[in-house]
């Protein structure tokens, strides 16, 4: 997810990094290329007009107006419902550890070992639950501490997990519950609290499993290419040589809405635009692994962690990239790298300078603490 400043509207026209420039080009440079040869015909063949009435395309409008506005609605939709579905997921997954920090009682090991528990539980059910919606299936990038060999085999061989974790949060709280430890109205509670979750799940389970109509989605994509492409046509005796820039900006237009539709329909992958749900992982962890501890003790819990799959792992190289390239250009601005040629980069830089070495060095460490 990009986050950024909504005022200053020159840096958000200026920016390529998220937006669908790049990749709806192909389709504005055919455009354009058919703008040109529509201004080409207009200009040199008068016997043979391919002039379309403008008409033709205002009876088309009405249409593919219709078609966009639906489109980009329920892509925002989507978007939206799943937004609010990993919310209320996080909100679970907090509200059962305040739960087990206050009502499981004891202050016993083995009270301490039933908090933990419900702990480590609830953040595997939240970690499976994502992977689940973005299709992953590799339990060994989850550390030792948060899932054991006997619960891995098992899911191993399972297809769809998130059911069978909620299953053992479930258990979990009920042998609390037997034990004395918790009363019987606090555990209908909780019990409460993780139908909530499962229920969320099984709502951005929806939005993931179900994509948009495919007719529906063929149709935009047919209207907009065949107006765009006939519209050079209409108007080419008007603008005349000006008919390829016209094409092109219209293409971006059109193209592009229906762009925004595809990128944000499912929000649970690796896109720049996707929601962040490695972030929320990071944060769930802490905080339910904090709640448990303000009751137990400070780091009397292990901090569970995952890897990065291979795929995570190439988009966030790219992100590393990008903020290299960034903060480069921002040190050499101010003076304090040289860049250049290759003369630049043995040149002796002045005493209260970093090198260009330290400047890589700094780099690698960035790369390091963020897995890649």
């Amino acid at each position: 997810m990009i986050y950024y400043n909504n005022r200053n509207w020159i840096l958000m026209l200026m920016r390529l990094r998220g937006s669908i420039a790049l990749s709806v080009s192909p389709q504005v440079m055919m455009l354009t290329g058919v703008g040109f040869i529509a201004a080409l015909s207009n200009a040199l063949d008068d016997d043979f007009d391919l002039t379309i009435p403008s008409d033709f395309h205002q009876y088309l409008s009405v249409g593919l107006g219709f078609l966009l506005v639906v489109r980009v609605f329920t892509a925002y939709t989507r978007y939206w419902q799943a937004l609010m579905g990993m919310q209320k997921m996080s909100a679970c997954a907090r509200l059962l550890a305040v739960q087990a920090s206050n009502w499981v009682e004891g202050t016993d090991e083995k009270a301490k070992k039933d908090r933990a528990e419900i702990q480590r539980l609830t953040f595997l059910t939240y970690a499976i639950v994502m992977q689940d919606l973005r299709d992953e299936r590799n339990l060994r990038l989850f550390s030792k501490s948060l899932i054991t060999r006997e619960e891995r085999d098992r899911l191993e061989k399972i297809r769809v997990r998130p059911p069978v974790v909620f299953q053992w949060l479930y258990a979990r709280i009920a042998n609390t519950s037997r034990q004395a430890r918790l009363v019987e109205v606090r555990m209908t509670s909780m019990f409460a609290t993780v139908r909530q979750f499962l229920t969320s799940w099984s709502e951005a389970d929806a939005i993931v499993s179900t994509p948009f109509p495919f007719p529906f989605a063929q149709m935009v994509k047919v209207y907009v290419f065949l107006y765009s492409l006939l519209l050079p046509f209409s108007f080419m005796s008007t603008f005349q040589w000006m008919t390829p820039v016209a094409s092109g900006l219209i293409g971006y237009f059109l193209f592009g809405i229906d762009a925004i539709a595809v990128e944000i329909e499912n929000p649970f992958g690796y896109d720049i635009n996707d929601l962040p749900v490695d972030e929320m992982l990071s944060r769930i962890e802490e905080q339910t692994r904090r709640i448990i501890e303000m009751r137990d003790g400070i780091d009397t819990l292990p901090q569970h962690s995952i890897r990065r799959s291979e795929k995570e792992q190439s988009f966030a190289f790219d992100d590393v990239m990008a903020s290299e390239k960034s903060m480069r250009r921002w040190l050499s601005g101010r003076g304090l790298i040289e860049t250049g040629g290759p003369a630049s980069t043995t040149a002796q830089a002045p005493a209260d300078r970093p090198t260009a070495e330290a400047v890589d060095s700094i780099l690698g460490d960035i790369s390091t603490d963020r897995g890649i």
